[in-house]
C-alpha cells in the first residue's frame, strides 16, 4: 500500500503546474491556479493573445472579436483576416461619455461603440486611452442599416418609438429608442423621413405630415441657442 501510495504521489508531482485553468485576470494572469471541471474559467485564446496587437487599441482600420468575460464583453483585437473577426473600427473619439459625441462623428455605417478603456478592464489589461470607438459588424445583419433597429444614430428608414411628455405647459412627443421597422407597433412608432441640421433655437421646417424630433442620443452638453443641431422629421406609422 505505501508502493502504490508513493507512486501515486510522485505522479501527481510530474504533472504541469498550469494544467486545470487560469488566472481569470486575463493576459497578465499567471496560469498557476487549477480549477476544478466546474469552475469558469477564461478559455486558453483568452489568456495566450493579446488584447492590443498594435501600437494603438482600437485604432482605424484594425479588426476585433467579442469575448465574454464576467457577465460583460470585451473586444481583443484580432487580424481582419482571422475568421474570428467579428467587428471592425470605423472611428475612435478620446471622450470621457457616450454623450459628448456628436451625431456626426460617429459614422452612419456603425453598429456599435464600444467603450475602450472598459474592454481593457474587462480583458485584464489596465490603462490606455480613455474614449470610444465605432465599428461596424464584419458580416451581416447590420443593426445600423436602415429599418433594422440598431446603430448609433438615426437614420432616414428607421423606425423610433414617441411618447408624450406632459411635464410642462404643453404636451410634447418625445423620440425614444430605434427599434424594428419589422416588428414596429402602429399608432407609437415612427419612421425617420429627412434628417435636418438647423439652429437649436429654430429647428427646420419637416416636410408634409411628419413631426419634428431633437435626437435624444449622440448629442453634445452645450445648450447654445444658436448651436448646429441635426432635427430628425419622421412620420407616424
Amino acid at each position: 500500500m505505501r508502493r502504490r501510495s508513493a507512486a501515486l504521489m510522485a505522479l501527481f508531482l510530474l504533472l504541469p503546474a498550469g494544467c486545470g485553468g487560469g488566472d481569470e485576470s486575463g493576459p497578465r494572469g499567471g496560469g498557476t491556479r487549477s480549477a476544478t471541471p466546474s469552475a469558469r474559467a477564461p478559455s486558453p485564446s483568452a489568456t495566450t493573445e493579446p488584447a492590443v496587437r498594435g501600437p494603438v487599441y482600437l485604432d482605424r482600420d484594425d479588426c476585433v472579436r467579442q469575448a465574454k468575460v464576467g457577465g460583460g464583453t470585451g473586444y481583443p483585437e484580432v487580424d481582419c483576416a482571422d475568421p474570428r473577426a467579428y467587428a471592425k473600427v470605423l472611428s475612435r473619439y478620446l471622450v470621457e461619455r457616450v454623450p459628448q459625441l456628436t451625431a456626426s462623428e460617429c459614422h452612419d455605417d456603425a453598429d456599435l461603440i464600444v467603450d475602450m478603456r472598459e474592454s481593457l478592464r474587462l480583458l485584464g489589461t489596465y490603462g490606455g486611452d480613455e474614449g470610444y470607438a465605432c465599428l461596424r459588424l464584419r458580416k451581416p445583419p447590420h443593426p445600423s442599416d436602415p429599418g433594422r433597429g440598431g446603430g448609433p444614430r438615426a437614420r432616414v428608414g428607421d423606425c423610433v418609438t414617441v411618447s408624450e411628455d406632459d411635464s410642462g405647459v404643453i404636451t410634447r412627443l418625445v423620440m425614444g429608442n430605434e427599434v424594428p421597422c419589422a416588428k414596429a407597433k402602429r399608432g407609437s412608432t415612427y419612421r425617420v423621413v429627412k434628417l435636418v441640421t438647423a439652429p437649436r433655437i429654430k429647428g427646420p421646417k419637416c416636410p408634409g405630415s411628419s413631426e419634428q424630433f431633437t435626437p435624444t442620443s449622440l448629442l453634445g452638453g452645450s445648450t447654445d441657442p444658436l448651436e448646429q443641431v441635426e432635427f430628425v422629421c419622421a412620420k407616424k406609422l
